[in-house]
Formats: C-alpha cells, structure tokens, sequence
C-alpha cells in the first residue's frame, strides 16, 4: 500500500472547475455526439448525482457528461496509460461504513464519463453503465493488481485505483457484447 496524498478538498475542487473552462470538451463531443447542440454546465445538485455538464442534442433528451481531468498524463510521465477510478470516496473506518467511489455508485446519473489529460490534451470516452458495473466486480481484484492510492482531506480519506485503460475497455466491451456471464444474471 501507498502512503496517503494529502490533498485539500477546496483547491482540488477549485482546480477541477477551472480545468472544465481549459478543456476542448465541446469540441471533442461535437465531432462525436450526433445532433449534438451544445454544453452547459450542470447545477450543483447534478454535479452530486454525477453530472459536471449537459450535452444537449436536437429533439432528444441532453446526456449527463462527468469530466474527470488530471494535471498529468500518465502515458506521457510513466508510459502507463492508465484511468484513474475511485473505489471509496470516503474510506470505511471503525465508526463509518465508508462511502463507494463514484466509479462504483450505481446511483449516479451519469451517462458518459470523460477522462481527460491537461498537458497532453489527451481524452479518453467511456459510457458509464459498463464502467459501473465492470469496476463494481472487478475493484477488490485490481485495488491488490494496480496502483492504489488514498487521499485525505484531512478530515475524510477517498481511495482511487490506476487501471490500465485497455484492460477497462476490454471487460467494457465484453460487458457490451455478452462474452462473459455477467455476476447476478
């Protein structure tokens, strides 16, 4: 295990806002959402259920878009391609149950999740419902595999794990295709 990143919850949330005004997401989901008609950022009783922006798209309900940026690109530091997922948003102590990661909180509303690297400018798109339910089964395995990190605020810690984007993309796609039996069906 790794010993905690201290992170203070303010700036890191401040800086989160500011990178949604640094990216090219309205570009990168123009050329790939069809009728596609533009971006709004969420209020914030969205943001807590999942959504950072809306996508709105002609005659069609908007989709819920949650931008995940980093201030590093992995690939390009370590050569490790790798999507930075949340196990516990707050760790489980002796006096609380803990709180799921967003990556594993099935309540989320989010249709799409973009993850995006600041300096390389580097994105990668992923539809939530299969992220969700191929980190909700495999988390324990990789959290042990992978680098895991907890973060404390000070008065909380959360928990993420570095999986390889292509083992992500894999069990995604096998989720989408039904090569494997899924847990529960």
């Amino acid at each position: 295990m790794y010993e905690a990143n201290y992170f203070d919850f303010e700036t890191q949330l401040n800086w989160s806002k500011q990178q949604r005004m640094n990216t090219n997401l309205d570009a990168i989901l123009r050329e790939r959402i069809p009728g596609y008609t533009g971006l709004h950022l969420s209020q914030t009783s969205d943001d807590k259920k999942g959504t950072d922006y809306w996508a709105t798209r002609l005659d069609v309900p908007a989709l819920s878009i949650e931008l995940k940026a980093r201030s590093s690109d992995a690939l390009e530091v370590w050569g490790k391609d790798d999507l930075t997922l949340e196990t516990w948003s707050v760790l489980p102590t002796a006096d609380h149950p803990g709180k799921v990661g967003w990556t594993r909180d099935a309540t989320k509303e989010t249709d799409y999740v973009v993850f995006y690297w600041v300096p390389t400018r580097r994105f990668h798109i992923v539809p939530f419902p299969p992220l969700c339910h191929v980190y909700s089964l495999h988390w324990w395995q990789w959290r042990k595999e992978f680098k895991t990190r907890p973060q404390s605020s000070g008065g909380w810690g959360s928990e993420c794990t570095y999986v390889p984007r292509e083992l992500v993309d894999q069990h995604c796609k096998e989720w989408a295709s039904g090569i494997v039996k899924l847990k529960g069906h």
